[in-house]
């Protein structure tokens, strides 16, 4: 069992699970090809573009969230970026 499982609630495991899988609606991941970041409209959607986009961190009205391959197995780094991307998709979703 990956130790990101083991140091959260049973309850955010499935939260954690969905940026892991990356199975949020995140450019091409959810079959759109050529969807933009919403913020920039220059880059391909991706969850690195987004934790990094300047105009997504104005968008959101700023984030503490870095994007480290080094701790993606860290429950705490990992529930931050499903918040960022969750409230990124709304305001997408909304506008």
């Amino acid at each position: 069992m990956q130790p990101y499982i083991k140091e959260t609630s049973i309850s955010k495991v499935s939260d954690l699970l969905l940026v892991k899988l990356e199975l949020l609606d995140i450019g091409k991941k959810q079959g759109w090809e050529d969807r933009k970041c919403y913020a920039c409209k220059m880059v391909a959607e991706s969850t690195e573009h987004i934790i990094s986009c300047s105009d997504v961190y104005e968008l959101v009205g700023g984030h503490d969230i870095k994007w480290n391959t080094d701790l993606m197995n860290n429950h705490i780094h990992l529930m931050g970026i499903f918040f960022l991307l969750k409230k990124y998709i709304r305001i997408r979703s909304n506008n």
